[in-house]
């Protein structure tokens, strides 16, 4: 082969896939296409004649439903066609290209819709005959498909028909439910489809056996698949498979088996951890071809740059119908026992001890490398962080992330950290600091502290809690009501005033809760029914606690008695009476806060000869708040019941009588503490001036 015909081999392209440099630069062909005729045939048929120097041999082939097309490899046969000679398309023929390479001359004929074809052979003439009407299922003929073939197995006790041998079901890894058929050929044409709510396979020219045409009961097995009926319909084999749920199929057939798969429809898996293929669906007929060839079928479907090792080699009859096209390249790997690596946009193809071996090899050569490669020293300035605390990660012993002559320093003063490591390491680091060393959010926090009377407490559940024809009652007075039907969108709030409530100005409302409660507390001391005791607000760091506390300090005295003396000493102690509230906040992903509050409310009682009694009620609980948001915390009480009477002195003593000179009054009244807090996540991006 010389230089002219190289050159002619790197621009030629079978399946768009560029075939380049072969091994084979000394092979001598034994024969030569000279030339390819195109005619149309009666009955909208065409007809390619291919001839060649000597006497032909038949083609093996195969062909690809999508995209519609058929190749047809002539062994040890050379290209003698000139390249420059264009053939016209005819019928359902829409070009026709010729490539010789690793010893063979491959003819690639590009059809306008999927078609069965037929192959024989003439003396110096290879005829095919295209015909032009979609089938179904387009099934490639074998050698046995030539009429020589066909006369020879007429005579055969099975008329040229396939056998099923056994049919048997199993359940898959991912719970599919797989019909396993085993022909004696593996010639058999195919054609699956489904019909209404089954799932129809039917082998055209295949025999059943007697003991194979039965009904077979597999719902035990818990897939998909309920029953796989056979039957035999005169010399053909129908499988009549029975689904349940939403599902979906793919078949493929490796030599002398076809392999149905029937599994839950993937848009139905819920948490499922079986692999998903999302590539787009084809359709691959072959019959005894290379696994190379295979191959670079896949590459041109999908444009991938696809590089297969010297060591892969075989054969491989595949039928896959309606398949994504990354499950077909997994069936072609698994076939052949191949695995792939993906290395940017190329896909290297070996068998999966030699991409084992190769790893290895690079794991053990960065190891050396990384055993040898000359230290360096680099300075980080930790911003957000303490350099001790990422100090303490480094040397973790039981995560380790030093290599093992990496050595690292922190200065506390200021807070940096000195690592001395391989370049590979510092990189990590580097990019390990970049995701920690971030300002933690804030959230600052506001609490309303009110001690209400018992009326006051009653009406405030359903101030906030209720809305009732587009219409919120106040707690200020029986009259006074918020209109929020038509300025709710523009988060604008307006009240009335009325007779015993407070006077309500305009007000902002972006969180309807936090600014309703403001009015409803102004309107509460206007009242004189509660008093609001303090507001205090707190910024604190996510996930760190915030207290806000009030309150004094009681003395008391502790004395211990004197073994010496009647005397003893005494000593003055303080005791803590507060009101205070902790609360440690935590950022959900989604913007929202998880409060962990906990309120505790000291009041003196009474006072005995050791000092005053003091009372303690404690709440602890936990909320998920918007931002924003307003949660209430209430349920501490104070009661103070008191009998007062007054009487005029001596007749307000006489009895009976003396009911008219005296007034008797008692007061019951019951107030509760209740606390307001409203969380809001700071934005770090917003500055003060």
């Amino acid at each position: 082969m010389n230089c002219r015909i190289l050159q002619k081999n790197l621009k030629l392209k079978v399946l768009g896939i560029s075939l380049g440099l072969y091994s084979a630069l000394g092979f001598a062909a034994s024969n030569t296409i000279e030339s390819i005729d195109v005619s149309a045939q009666p009955g909208e048929k065409t007809l390619l004649r291919v001839h060649l120097q000597k006497a032909a041999q038949k083609p093996t082939g195969f062909s690809v439903a999508t995209p519609p097309r058929v190749a047809l490899d002539f062994a040890d046969v050379a290209n003698g066609v000139s390249s420059d000679k264009a053939i016209a398309p005819q019928g359902n023929l829409r070009a026709v290209n010729l490539v010789e390479a690793n010893g063979r001359t491959r003819l690639v004929l590009s059809l306008l819709q999927n078609a069965p074809y037929e192959v024989s052979v003439s003396g110096q003439d290879v005829l095919i005959t295209l015909a032009s009407a979609p089938t179904a299922s387009v099934t490639l003929p074998s050698a046995s498909a030539d009429t020589t073939n066909t006369q020879v197995g007429a005579n055969n006790k099975d008329n040229g028909l396939d056998v099923v041998k056994d049919i048997e079901f199993r359940k898959g890894l991912q719970g599919e439910g797989r019909i396993l058929i085993d022909l004696a050929k593996g010639s058999a044409g195919v054609d699956i489809r489904q019909q209404g709510k089954s799932l129809v396979v039917d082998l055209a020219k295949t025999k059943l056996p007697e003991n194979l045409q039965r009904k077979l009961d597999v719902i035990d097995f818990g897939t998909s698949v309920v029953s796989v009926e056979a039957k035999s319909q005169g010399g053909n084999t129908r499988l009549l498979i029975e689904p349940k749920g939403n599902w979906e199929y793919s078949s493929y057939q490796m030599d002398g088996q076809l392999v149905v798969e029937v599994k839950e429809s993937s848009t139905d898996k819920k948490n499922s951890q079986a692999k998903t293929y999302n590539g787009e669906k084809l359709s691959l007929n072959f019959q005894n071809v290379d696994v190379r060839s295979v191959l670079a079928v896949l590459a041109d479907f999908t444009g991938m740059n696809i590089i297969t090792s010297d060591t892969v080699t075989g054969n491989l009859t595949l039928r896959l119908k309606d398949v994504p096209w990354d499950q077909a390249f997994d069936i072609v790997l698994q076939a052949k026992g191949l695995d792939s690596r993906k290395k940017g946009n190329v896909v290297l193809v070996a068998p999966r001890e030699e991409l084992a071996t190769k790893e290895k090899l690079e794991l053990e050569t960065q190891q050396s490398i990384a055993e040898l490669e000359p230290l360096k020293t680099e300075v980080f300035q930790i911003n957000y962080q303490k350099a001790k605390v990422i100090f303490d990660f480094l040397k973790d012993e039981k995560y380790p992330f030093l290599s093992k002559r990496g050595s690292v320093i922190s200065d506390e003063r200021t807070n940096q950290i000195f690592l001395k490591e391989i370049p590979s390491k510092l990189e990590e680091f580097r990019e390990l600091l970049r995701r920690i060393d971030v300002p933690t959010r804030q959230v600052l926090i506001e609490a309303r502290i009110v001690v209400a009377d018992q009326d006051f407490s009653g009406q405030i559940g359903g101030s906030l809690g209720l809305s009732l024809n587009n219409t919120q009652k106040f707690f200020g007075s029986s009259d006074t009501t918020v209109n929020s039907s038509s300025k709710a969108s523009t988060g604008l709030t307006s009240a009335t005033q009325s007779s015993g409530g407070g006077l309500f100005s305009l007000a902002l409302t972006h969180n309807p809760t936090g600014q309703v409660l403001s009015l409803a507390l102004t309107a509460l001391e206007l009242d004189d029914r509660g008093k609001i005791i303090s507001s205090p607000r707190v910024v604190t760091m996510d996930q760190q606690k915030a207290t806000i506390k009030q309150g004094m300090k009681v003395p008391y005295q502790t004395c211990s008695a004197s073994t010496s003396t009647t005397t003893g000493t005494c000593t003055t102690t303080f005791q803590d009476v507060n009101l205070s509230l902790d609360v440690t906040p935590q950022i959900t992903p989604d913007n929202k806060v998880n409060l962990i509050m906990t309120v505790n409310k000291d009041t003196l009682g009474t006072l005995t000869d050791a000092g005053y009694i003091i009372n303690t009620n404690q709440v602890s609980t936990q909320a998920l708040l918007a931002n924003g948001d307003t949660t209430v915390i209430g349920g501490i009480f104070e009661e103070n019941k008191r009998t007062d009477i007054s009487k005029t002195p001596l007749l307000g003593d006489i009895p009976v009588f003396g009911y008219f000179f005296k007034n008797k009054s008692t007061t019951d009244k019951r107030a509760e503490l209740m606390i307001f807090v409203t969380p809001k996540i700071l934005d770090e991006r917003l500055t003060v001036r």
